[in-house]
């Protein structure tokens, strides 16, 4: 989530596949670790999904709401070293002009966005868990580099950047959350970029 106001991108209207489960509309939803309201707060939106690979169903897992200041918590505990090699790891794996590109060329097409894991540049319709993330204002979508896909495989990927001691305290800062949200994502890296 970037760290200035400067947002003049954003997406005429939130693709359904980021329509909240949680709440009946975007404008209801609140924080998941501070139970702050998210009406006019910038916030991240992550879900996480699991795809039958028989019948094709997909299957929200979880949902996790992120306000800008707790973001910025979570961002501010993880280590210098963990910090460099998440951006190194970014500039190889993650073609951010192209995804600038695409949004400059046709941004309304929220499949293009979600057609690929950001990571690993696999088809998401092939892969049995993904998860997608998303920047909100109330309930306007934004563009920061989000909306993507990631499969599991990237989620992994990424998550093997981090340090131990970045690892320690992120497990401390997400042991905070209600215990049916800490279930859920217990076994799931987040994206947290």
């Amino acid at each position: 989530m970037s760290e200035n106001n400067e947002f003049v991108l954003f997406w005429p209207e939130v693709p359904e596949i980021f329509k909240p489960l949680s709440y009946e509309h975007l404008s209801q939803a609140k924080c998941s670790f501070c139970n702050e309201a998210l009406t006019e707060k910038m916030y991240l939106l992550e879900k996480s999904f699991h795809r039958d690979m028989h019948t094709k169903e997909i299957s929200q897992q979880f949902e996790i709401f992120i306000c800008r200041d707790c973001f910025t918590e979570i961002n501010n505990a993880i280590s210098e070293e963990s910090k460099a090699r998440m951006e190194q790891f970014q500039a190889q794996k993650m073609d951010t002009p192209y995804r600038r590109k695409l949004f400059e060329s046709n941004y309304m097409n929220i499949n293009r966005w979600l057609k690929y894991c950001a990571v690993t540049n696999k088809r998401i319709d092939l892969e049995e868990e993904f998860n997608i993330a998303g920047i909100f204002l109330g309930d306007t979508m934004l563009y920061d580099g989000l909306p993507m896909a990631i499969s599991m495989e990237g989620l992994l990927q990424m998550d093997e950047v981090y340090s131990n001691k970045t690892r320690d305290v992120l497990d401390d800062f997400f042991s905070k959350l209600p215990p049916d949200i800490l279930q859920k994502i217990k076994n799931s890296p987040l994206v947290l970029i």
